[in-house]
């Protein structure tokens, strides 16, 4: 019983902790994205002058 509950608990910290690090990469991303559209815009702008 007790090593059952043991593998059910390590289970679902490894999926847990998978899910944070999916959420962190996705926050990540949508920063970068963010952060780079303004960017992309005024090289655009320069570039075409």
């Amino acid at each position: 019983m007790d090593s059952y509950q043991e593998k059910e608990k390590k289970k679902y910290r490894v999926r847990f902790s998978g899910w944070m690090i999916f959420k962190m990469v996705a926050w990540i991303t949508i920063i970068l994205l963010a952060l780079a559209l303004p960017i992309a815009i005024i090289v655009f702008n320069i570039v075409n002058k």
